[in-house]
């Protein structure tokens, strides 16, 4: 025997006629809770929306530290490209030529040449390995400036890098090109005097030749002479900088951060320390010839008269053979004389506490 079931019937709540809203029921309240298809839709719009964070929304003194710089590499790269692509430069192929020539010691030449192209690239990937090691150090997603895409934060860091890599050849080749072109008129002018101590040549075919290195000096202390102290420059204010941070932010960097920052400003100081030592060279050798005069003049030339040995001593004395940067010649003792002033500088404020005041290492 089944029951039946039984239906019951709630009556409802009488309704005012003024008013519409039934009155023992509460107002529904409005939920706040999204579903889950509603919150990715609003996650994947505001990525869209602002998809980048800038990396320099974190950092200071944006003009010296990125913008000067770049403009400068870039002027650099421009005057290079002028003077190598447009601007005829046979002068460079002429030295090798007359240097190979005169050289008794083309072996040990090559082998200093190609010893340069060496050192280049170790430089190169040095510099780019400091620049892996500043994306993983800061973080890739602070340096991109892509925290939420993958794609644009790969495709960020792969341009970068390739960027990074462009600016160390430019530096590489105008550092290199300059070096490489002391370094044959440092062989050049030993050439010259080997012969002027041998007494094996004429004065007037000695003469000719140091007209030659004053020529390519002239030429060097030019154009070329431009594009190195901009990449110098750029080099310097890299290490100055990079030293700032190590001593202004002391105690307050991780070991990571502190070592990139050192590896940085060796390798600045590496890149500019190479030209400036072979401009300092041609320096010191040039200003021999002086004193090779006054020898001549007084203990004769094989058999030149007093007039000939009176207009070699004239012509040596008053030829410029000097390298120049920044305008200026570069001199091996203004050189040891400003190192001396740096270190002490950097000793007595490091002594009386103006900075590195918070370790015991300094």
């Amino acid at each position: 025997m089944t029951i039946p079931a039984v239906k019951i019937i709630t009556p409802l709540p009488p309704i005012d006629p003024k008013n519409t809203m039934i009155t023992s029921f509460p107002p529904i309240k409005q939920s706040y809770v999204e579903s889950p298809n509603k919150m990715e839709l609003a996650k994947s719009s505001s990525q869209k929306e602002d998809p980048w964070e800038p990396a320099y929304n974190e950092c200071k003194h944006i003009f010296g530290t990125f913008i000067l710089p770049s403009m400068l590499h870039l002027s650099a790269y421009f005057i290079g490209f002028y003077l190598y692509r447009i601007r005829e430069h046979e002068g460079l192929y002429v030295l090798m030529e007359k240097v190979f020539l005169q050289s008794t010691k083309q072996k040990r030449l090559h082998v200093t040449l190609w010893c340069f192209v060496i050192l280049g690239i170790v430089w190169l990937l040095l510099d780019m390995g400091v620049f892996v090691l500043y994306i993983f150090v800061f973080g890739p997603e602070t340096v991109t400036g892509f925290r939420q895409s993958k794609l644009g934060l790969v495709v960020t860091a792969f341009l970068m890098g390739c960027g990074q890599l462009v600016l160390d050849l430019v530096n590489v080749v105008i550092i290199l090109n300059y070096a490489a072109q002391c370094q044959l008129v440092i062989h050049y002018i030993r050439g010259i005097t080997r012969r002027i101590e041998e007494k094996s040549t004429h004065l007037q075919s000695i003469m000719k030749d140091i007209l030659d290195v004053k020529n390519t000096l002239e030429r060097m202390n030019s154009l070329l002479s431009y594009m190195v102290s901009l990449c110098i420059f750029t080099l310097l204010e890299s290490a100055v900088i990079g030293m700032i941070y190590i001593f202004m932010n002391e105690g307050q960097q991780s070991v990571e951060v502190t070592l990139y920052r050192a590896s940085n400003v060796f390798i600045c100081f590496l890149g500019l320390f190479f030209p400036v030592m072979q401009a300092a060279r041609v320096t010191s050798l040039t200003s021999q010839f002086k004193q090779i005069s006054l020898d001549v003049r007084v203990f004769g030339h094989q058999t030149s008269s007093q007039l000939e040995l009176d207009s070699f001593l004239g012509f040596v004395q008053s030829a410029d053979l000097k390298a120049k940067l920044f305008l200026a010649p570069v001199r091996g003792s203004f050189l040891s004389g400003l190192t001396l002033v740096l270190v002490f500088t950097l000793l007595c404020l490091m002594h009386t506490g103006q900075i590195a005041s918070r370790t015991k290492l300094f």
